[in-house]
């Protein structure tokens, strides 16, 4: 039987999904001894310092978002995911599958440091994580908004801030993201990378910017853009219409080089067409129909996305084929 302190705290964590700090905990009556018992008999688990889980069946399976959270309680109501992890909690595509830290800054406070799982936690059973990475990077008060409950640097800065973390091929995907998705304009986005001039790798991300389009419907079309960009094979357009003998569109071709005489279109196969079956037969049949109309066809994977010279091999031989 839990006590009423316990029970108040355990109310506290539910709605945060299972998360409750340390000054949650003395707010609830709780004594750091009765925290110390409970995590020596595994009824609770230290997830960062300060932080702990409330329901340990939960361990194997704690989410971006609950290491997210955590992170924010860790740090305080001033605290505020940025970079990468921003980014991703706001939705962002052509992100890494993984970020190796949890990023946060303090508004108006700054000294960067490192935070492990276990640094000052007390004794008992830790859950591994993400290490916290505090950012030296000036945030307002006035640049925090709340996205599904989590606090996070305004989304179009976060994807700056998070380009600089990135390499070429998922800066451009990401501002790539952007545009599609309307967080940046082509204005905005010029005008927040000139605002970042003084930043290490912003020439990449001035790159990157320059290159990026929201025509790009994913990432794996931009990867393949800037592999033929690299290769001085860039593509003619993107989502180019594909129309039939009376004028009717009968496709988007994701990439196409129309300086000969049969346009060449470029396809990027997703994930989804080697999982989903409806996307793998729409996608035959969109091929289908281009070579009906005189169309020639290079299609890429995912895999060939990593292999940016094989992709220029390929799209430079079918041009001069």
């Amino acid at each position: 039987m839990f006590s009423s302190e316990w029970q108040a705290a355990r109310l506290v964590a539910e709605g945060q999904e299972w998360l409750l700090s340390a000054d949650q905990a003395m707010a609830c009556g709780l004594l750091p001894s009765e925290i110390a018992d409970a995590l020596r008999c595994g009824r609770v688990r230290s997830v960062y310092a300060g932080v702990y889980l409330l329901d340990p069946d939960l361990v194997r399976e704690l989410s971006v978002r609950q290491w997210h959270r955590a992170a924010l309680l860790a740090h305080g109501d001033a605290a505020c995911l940025v970079g990468w992890s921003g980014a991703r909690a706001a939705g962002a595509e052509g992100l890494p599958l993984a970020d190796p830290t949890v990023d946060v800054a303090v508004i108006g406070a700054g000294a960067r440091h490192r935070r492990s799982p276990t640094d000052e936690a007390p004794a008992g059973r830790q859950v591994d994580g993400p290490l916290i990475v505090v950012r030296q990077w000036p945030v307002l008060a006035g640049e925090v908004e709340v996205v599904d409950g989590l606090r996070v640097r305004a989304v179009g800065l976060s994807v700056i801030d998070a380009a600089l973390l990135l390499d070429r091929p998922h800066a451009l995907s990401l501002f790539d993201w952007a545009l599609r998705s309307e967080v940046h304009t082509r204005d905005s986005l010029e005008q927040a990378v000139a605002s970042i001039r003084r930043r290490p790798g912003v020439v990449h991300v001035r790159e990157m910017a320059a290159l990026a389009d929201g025509r790009a419907a994913s990432p794996l079309e931009s990867r393949v853009r800037l592999a033929c960009i690299d290769g001085d094979v860039a593509p003619d357009e993107l989502q180019y219409p594909v129309t039939n003998s009376v004028g009717v569109v009968v496709g988007y071709g994701d990439l196409a080089w129309i300086r000969r005489r049969r346009p060449l279109i470029g396809e990027a196969d997703g994930r989804d067409v080697h999982t989903n079956t409806q996307a793998l037969f729409h996608d035959r049949r969109r091929a289908n129909n281009f070579v009906l109309q005189a169309c020639d066809i290079v299609r890429f994977t995912w895999a060939d996305g990593l292999r940016p010279v094989y992709i220029q091999q390929i799209v430079r031989s079918a041009l001069a084929a």
